[in-house]
């Protein structure tokens, strides 16, 4: 009998528990570069996103991001539990690219 994968699980426990799921998996190509480096596999690697509000009213999530080539050499995982926050103040948030002076810290 073969294992259910990861979102399987998820998947049949939103189902069982009444909640929407979100999820996506891609897989990534199989190529034959990847089987001639040493210690590296060759069977296919996935991408997977999951997101699942906790309830109707959205008060709490659960997030999974998996991706074992998002860095060259690292594997990116994590998952958790989110709860939205009121900062009660007005912020502005700036995304930008990093620089090579952001790798300095000079405080």
């Amino acid at each position: 009998m073969e294992e259910k994968t990861n979102i399987e699980v998820l998947r049949e426990f939103a189902r069982s528990t009444g909640r929407s799921i979100v999820d996506k998996e891609i897989q990534y190509p199989v190529s034959g570069i990847r089987s001639q480096v040493s210690g590296i596999s060759n069977f296919p690697k996935y991408k997977r996103m999951i997101y699942m509000p906790n309830n109707i009213n959205k008060t709490s999530f659960f997030v999974w991001f998996s991706d074992p080539y998002a860095r060259i050499g690292l594997f990116t995982n994590f998952c958790g539990a989110f709860i939205p926050i009121s900062a009660g103040i007005k912020s502005k948030i700036n995304i930008r690219s990093k620089y090579i002076l952001d790798n300095f810290n000079f405080l």
